[in-house]
């Protein structure tokens, strides 16, 4: 049985409340961003003219993308990508 946060769940009944997500594309087919019947849960994302993406908001904490030499990822707001000299990202 799964129990809610106080521990209390009356038999059968679903402690999860229910909810919707609706996926945004542009007219190149990237998502460009959700909507959620969940409080704060909308996210959203930017592109260059190229189609990389260079923004992110999820959750109202906006991210920027930074990327080099062949579309590789370097930068996410959160983390920092090195590649080796075939190209690959290695293993950490």
């Amino acid at each position: 049985m799964i129990t809610s946060p106080t521990g209390l769940t009356a038999p059968g009944s679903n402690p999860f409340p229910s909810f919707t997500t609706s996926f945004n594309y542009d007219k190149t087919d990237q998502l460009t961003g959700t909507t959620s019947t969940l409080t704060n849960n909308d996210k959203t994302y930017n592109y260059d003219p190229t189609g990389i993406r260079t923004t992110s908001n999820v959750r109202s904490t906006s991210q920027s993308y930074t990327t080099a030499t062949g579309n590789r990822l370097t930068r996410d707001g959160q983390f920092e990508y090195s590649y080796d000299v075939e190209g690959d990202l290695p293993y950490v």
